[in-house]
């Protein structure tokens, strides 16, 4: 996590900067490399250095590779204040600050991830042997990122190798319950043409159980029944640069899976699912313009999402005869324009048009296959300004977003919602390493359509009354560089208001409502810091109290799932040359849940688990490594749970090689 800045720079210096940024920054989807990618983050370049508004976490390929991660899910422990949640569903989703996952959008490369049908996509489906970095913007993003995003952007981005010489990674591993992982990625190019490609095939039998936990039938040789999964996925991405003036992106992303769902353990009515089919694709392109290779700019990203999947409902534990069936299919258009002017030496503003259209195809088995459709249109029109003084930056937006749901199934069509939303913010520069960093804003989130028209296989009850949820953050920090590494500590505070929350209905069934007033605030530190020669460490800690406005007027309901700690500690010891070892420190404290059939919230366990890896890095030639590694997650077998009913795993061994040339 940080925010770059340089200070004193006198007016001359500031001109140059601008007219260089203009010319080979790509200032909306630009990265900082020789080999042209696109990126939605809104980046402001000041004297070669990042400048936001507010505090971005920043997390690298090296943290991210040393976790050994084969989905999205598995990375979200190295993210502050998330907590990496797997629902009834089987779904498993990143929660962040307490915001749930519909608050939270998913972007690849800067091209929404999330499926709007429900605002979320399961990361456990999302491979993550493509990802160089995650950037993690907390509480009001910036305007110009589009709708409905309340509480923050998690953006995943790909991997970038130099343009100068082929690039070949292989990869395989191994581990308990039969866990196989097989990846190949391959990049080549020079600066103006470049092309990436990559897959990977996982599978594994399932979850392995804590030996203290009791599963009865729900375990078989110590393993969560219907746990189990098949993974295969393929991702491309071709960069065209005709010129300093502009170019092009492509990107293609295809994923193959089935998967059985956890049953939700002591339950009356749980969900016994599976997925025999889940598979989505991508086309994006993108690109940007500058006229006379300086000022204006404009910025372009179109992207087409095919899903198809489909859910069998069995009729008990044994998985042996099919109850019911739903079929879905969700097409989605999102698109994207942005404008980029230069007013003077010392302001720019900012503008973009985005929006997508869904429509989703619903068929259940128990209605003969009847076809059901849902259709959401949403637009979002917003503006940015920038002005930079000599040590502060000062950024303020508004957009006008309005959302439609021409098609709901079997209700009667919703009219439109509209709402302003507003951010600002400022950073100020005490000297190169010190900074002050200040937000606020507001923010809405329209319903989505299975919030508000599904039944979920009879799980929910419909509630077509549900109205949009808008957030009001505040948060305010420092950021600290010193020699052995850097540090921030934010405070934020956050209002949710008309929040969507779900309820018990006496039928063992759930409902969707509007809760009037959920206050949430707390602190977020997080550190790197390199100890000595052989040895440094990963840091964050999020403290966070939530509570619901109650019958009498006063923040005292308890809310579900919004743990009151969450930490995480990753220390590196290179104690020789080419020898890594790695320990990382898992805790969540103080959470609460609410149990099916029970109409009063109760505490989760509180966990702390250790994780072990040991790696072995030989370098044959300056173009030839390989490593080999072996880890152990929850090395002393903890018992904990995801959510209520549905615990998470138990120790788990895996080991591979990873060949780079």
């Amino acid at each position: 996590m940080e925010i770059r800045f340089l200070t004193h720079l006198t007016a001359i210096k500031l001109k140059i900067t601008l007219l260089t940024f203009f010319i080979f920054s790509r200032v909306v989807f630009c990265q900082e490399d020789s080999i042209k990618t696109y990126r939605l983050d809104q980046i402001t370049i000041k004297g070669g250095k990042e400048v936001e508004a507010k505090v971005v976490n920043h997390i690298s390929l090296k943290e991210i590779k040393s976790s050994d991660p084969v989905t999205v899910s598995d990375l979200g422990k190295l993210i502050p204040s998330v907590k990496v949640q797997t629902n009834s569903r089987g779904e498993s989703n990143f929660y962040m600050r307490g915001a749930g996952e519909r608050q939270v959008s998913i972007l690849l490369d800067g091209l929404p991830l999330n499926i709007p049908w429900d605002n979320r996509i399961d990361l456990s489906l999302i491979p993550s042997n493509t990802i160089g970095e995650i950037t993690a913007v907390k509480g009001i993003a910036s305007v110009l990122l589009g709708a409905n995003a309340i509480s923050g952007v998690i953006n995943l981005n790909s991997e970038n190798y130099s343009y100068a010489r082929r690039k070949i990674k292989l990869s395989f591993s191994i581990g308990n319950k039969n866990l196989q992982n097989y990846s190949v990625l391959y990049y080549d190019g020079t600066e103006q043409i470049n092309f990436f490609l990559a897959s990977s095939y996982d599978q594994k039998d399932g979850i392995s159980l804590p030996a203290s936990l009791d599963a009865g039938l729900y375990s078989a040789d110590k393993t969560l029944i219907n746990t189990d999964k098949k993974l295969f996925n393929f991702f491309g991405k071709f960069n065209y640069n005709f010129s300093r003036e502009g170019g092009l992106g492509f990107s293609a992303l295809y994923i193959n899976t089935e998967k059985g769902v956890a049953p939700e353990m002591y339950v009356t009515n749980p969900r016994y699912w599976r997925y025999p089919e889940w598979k989505l694709f991508t086309a994006s392109v993108t690109g940007d313009y500058s006229f006379n290779g300086v000022n204006p700019k404009i910025d372009f990203a179109f992207l087409l999402t095919n899903l198809k999947s489909k859910i069998d409902q069995y009729n008990d534990i044994y998985f042996t005869a099919i109850d019911d069936t739903e079929i879905g299919k969700d097409f989605i258009i999102n698109g994207k324009i942005a404008l980029t002017l230069l007013l003077n030496n010392n302001s720019l503003i900012k503008a973009a048009l985005t929006g997508y259209s869904t429509t989703h195809e619903e068929r259940i088995k128990s209605a003969d296959y009847a076809e059901v459709l849902y259709a959401q249109n949403v637009i979002s029109a917003a503006a940015e300004y920038e002005h930079f003084f000599e040590k502060l930056t000062f950024t303020s937006g508004i957009s006008y977003d309005v959302s439609e749901t021409p098609k709901t199934g079997i209700y009667t069509a919703g009219g439109s919602i509209s709402d302003f939303n507003l951010m600002t913010g400022f950073v100020y520069s005490f000297d190169r390493n010190t900074s002050l960093h200040f937000s606020l804003g507001k923010k809405t989130r329209f319903p989505t359509l299975r919030e508000a028209y599904s039944g979920a296989l009879g799980r929910f009850v419909p509630n077509p009354a549900l109205r949009a949820e808008a957030a009001y953050s505040v948060e305010a920090g420092i950021d600290k560089m010193f020699k052995q590494g850097k540090a921030d500590l934010t405070l934020f505070v956050s209002y949710l208001k008309e929040g969507i929350t779900r309820e018990t209905l006496p039928e063992r069934q759930f409902m969707r409502i509007n809760k009037e007033s959920i206050r949430m605030f707390g602190a977020e530190f997080s550190s790197h810091f390199i100890l000595n020669k052989i040895t440094s460490i990963y840091f964050h800690l999020s403290y966070l109290s939530a509570k619901g406005k109650d019958e009498n007027n006063s923040f005292n309901d308890t809310l579900e799932y919004k743990p009151q700690v969450i930490s995480f500690a990753q220390i590196n010891i290179e104690p020789f040359s080419g020898i890594e070892t790695l320990l990382e420190f898992q805790s969540l404290m103080k959470e609460f849940g609410l149990r099916e059939g029970n109409l009063f919230f109760q505490r989760l366990p509180d966990y702390f688990l250790i994780n072990l890896r040991v790696a072995y890095i030989i370098k044959f030639y300056e173009t030839f490594e390989t490593e080999v590694f072996f880890r152990v997650n929850n090395l002393f077998d903890r018992l904990h749970y995801s959510q209520w009913g549905i615990p998470s795993e138990g120790r788990a061994f895996k080991a591979g090689i990873t060949l780079k040339y």
